[in-house]
């Protein structure tokens, strides 16, 4: 996700570039407002990148196990039956 955010910001980025080297229009303050605009949503999705990349790397909640999953141990035959809204395992289901 973090690397198709930061293709997105090279694009919103070279979209206004593109337009006025084609385009060629007078150089008035509207092109500046379009320039400025542009660049705030350029960082909003760099930031989001940015963001995304910290959240991929962050080791330590990766490997930790939900305090919720962490107790819970498999019965003997694997056929194991949860309640509702809870993670105590009941016997195994007999046929």
């Amino acid at each position: 996700m973090a690397r198709t955010l930061l293709a997105t910001t090279l694009a919103q980025f070279m979209v206004p570039i593109v337009v006025l080297i084609v385009w060629r229009p007078d150089f008035r303050w509207g092109v500046v407002k379009v320039f400025g605009l542009n660049f705030f949503f350029v960082l909003l999705f760099a930031g989001s990148a940015l963001l995304f990349r910290h959240a991929g790397r962050r080791p330590d909640r990766a490997d930790t196990p939900t305090p919720a999953l962490a107790s819970i141990q498999p019965c003997g035959s694997g056929n194991v039956k949860v309640h509702r809204g809870s993670t105590r395992f009941m016997k195994p289901i007999t046929a």
